[in-house]
């Protein structure tokens, strides 16, 4: 696999783990969870930054730079959702009709999510690119 995808990859893990333990937290004191999660916006427009950032050599294109991002993006989701299904999953052990709507509701959010994530990620490391690494091609 080529560096860059690998780059974006280490830097979607990393997202996903902070984005996990927010939702961890979230999930178990709700209260705290109200007040920190606005950190998945800011963690989905850092990862972008982070993917480039952490092998700027990989990059030679605006359009690398944005594939990257979207990568970083959508492996912070995919973990993300992981975590919230099994989330949910703990919480509608009582019933099979709270089970149901748990996993249609998780899994139409991830999906969503999953989009944004690589959007806004792609979006960051392309104006990253641009900015930081002078790239305008």
């Amino acid at each position: 696999m080529e560096e860059k995808y690998m780059n974006g990859i280490k830097a979607g893990v990393a997202g996903g783990i902070v984005l996990a333990i927010v939702a961890i937290i979230g999930h178990f004191l709700p209260l705290i969870g109200c007040l920190i999660s606005p950190l998945t916006f800011i963690v989905w427009l850092a990862i972008g930054a982070v993917a480039i950032y952490i092998g700027p050599k990989a990059v030679t294109k605006l359009m690398d730079a944005a594939i990257i991002g979207a990568v970083a993006g959508v492996v912070a989701e995919i973990i993300l959702l992981v975590v919230n299904l099994i989330l949910g999953i703990i919480s509608s052990l009582g019933s099979v009709e709270g089970f149901a709507i748990t996993l249609v509701a998780t899994l139409i959010g991830g999906v969503i999510g999953i989009v944004i994530a690589a959007v806004l990620a792609a979006v960051v490391a392309v104006v990253y690119t641009y900015v930081v690494l002078k790239i305008t091609k």
